[in-house]
């Protein structure tokens, strides 16, 4: 999907129905907030939402209450005034790039289509959006939910080097791929 293009039920990849109805959230809850973009706020708020047997899963084995984590998203992120743009939906450069991570999730993963904890998993592996900060305040414990992710998508928690405690990035070690290790390698063509 292009960045700042209108947002369409097909705009993105191969989404699983529930996927499309957590951007559909998204999208309704952006309109309802008056900003008229898509960000990764919107999307976390849309998977809070969404009915979705595998999510609800993870997220009560993480302990995780996604109606308080969508109060508090919503307390951070306040309604805004009329944007200058019109009411056109558009989207950010950071939600086109966590709904690309899902789709290389999925892909990794020999799924046919993103589900919502591939975009929820993408979400956290992407790191610097505004849910992740909230994740991150006291009260959130955003290692233990990548850890239930990571265990429900059938990865395994990360270790350190020594093999005891996880690293602070599960979701990058376990889907990602250290480029730099790769270099060291001679693994990866020169770059201009």
């Amino acid at each position: 999907h292009p960045v700042g293009g209108a947002v369409g039920v097909t705009s993105f990849g191969p989404l699983s129905k529930q996927s499309l109805v957590a951007v559909q959230i998204a999208s309704a809850e952006s309109r309802a907030m008056n900003h008229y973009y898509l960000g990764v706020e919107h999307l976390a708020i849309g998977l809070c939402k969404v009915v979705d047997a595998d999510l609800e899963v993870v997220l009560r084995d993480a302990g995780f209450d996604p109606q308080s984590f969508r109060r508090r998203l919503r307390d951070v992120v306040r309604a805004g005034p009329d944007p200058v743009w019109g009411t056109q939906l558009l989207v950010t450069p950071r939600v086109g790039h966590v709904m690309r991570l899902a789709e290389q999730l999925a892909e990794r993963l020999q799924k046919a289509q993103v589900r919502p904890t591939h975009l929820l998993m993408a979400v956290l592996a992407e790191g610097q959006s505004l849910p992740v900060r909230v994740l991150d305040e006291p009260g959130w414990d955003r290692q233990r939910l990548e850890a239930r992710l990571l265990e429900h998508l059938g990865g395994k928690p990360s270790q350190s080097a020594g093999g005891a405690a996880p690293t602070r990035t599960p979701c990058l070690d376990a889907f990602g791929r250290a480029l730099t290790a790769l270099a060291r390698e001679g693994k990866l063509r020169p770059a201009i």
